[in-house]
């Protein structure tokens, strides 16, 4: 038959959590623990926050007990410093990535904004290009109309001088 969540249980895992560094929360707990309901969870990580206070202030709640051989807890605090270096490292290269993350999705917000910019640039370099075809058919509309102006004056001009004679004003063609 199953046992239910007891209290030394959730103690437990809130003390293992306290010691990594997390908050202990009803998930956390309950996934620390790989079971147990919120409603049985609750009270009891309840009553360990209403206890910790006291367990802190007691020097000896958790402490090594007295009997132990001097060669293990040699042994637990190399296994100790190891761990708190291999935290360290952990924390180090979390960091490092977060910096990473940061600074690659600055890049690509920058790279963004100037593929933004060059498209406003092309638009307008379009436009651009388009507005001068059409200023450049216009002059040349304008011109082919002075030009055929100027052979409709100039035959004018031929027009009446053969009528009248050279014209004072114009010399003759």
């Amino acid at each position: 038959m199953a046992t239910g969540i007891q209290a030394k249980d959730v103690w437990a895992a809130c003390d293992a959590l306290l010691l990594a560094g997390e908050r202990p929360t009803i998930e956390r707990v309950r996934r620390q623990l790989g079971r147990g309901s919120p409603n049985t969870v609750s009270p009891l990580l309840d009553d360990w926050y209403r206890h910790l206070g006291g367990r802190l202030k007691d020097p000896g709640a958790f402490g090594v007990p007295p009997d132990v051989p001097e060669p293990v807890m040699q042994a637990a605090r190399h296994v100790w410093e190891v761990a708190q270096a291999e935290a360290r490292r952990d924390v180090d290269q979390r960091v490092f990535e977060q910096r990473l993350r940061e600074a690659m999705a600055a890049a690509v917000a920058n790279v963004e904004a100037e593929k933004e910019r060059a498209a406003i640039a092309d638009a307008a370099a379009f436009e651009a290009a388009g507005r001068a075809v059409r200023l450049q058919a216009e002059l040349a509309r304008r011109d082919a109309a002075l030009a055929q102006a100027q052979r409709r004056i100039d035959e004018l001009d031929r027009e009446l001088s053969a009528r009248t004679g050279p014209s004072p004003s114009r010399p003759a063609p």
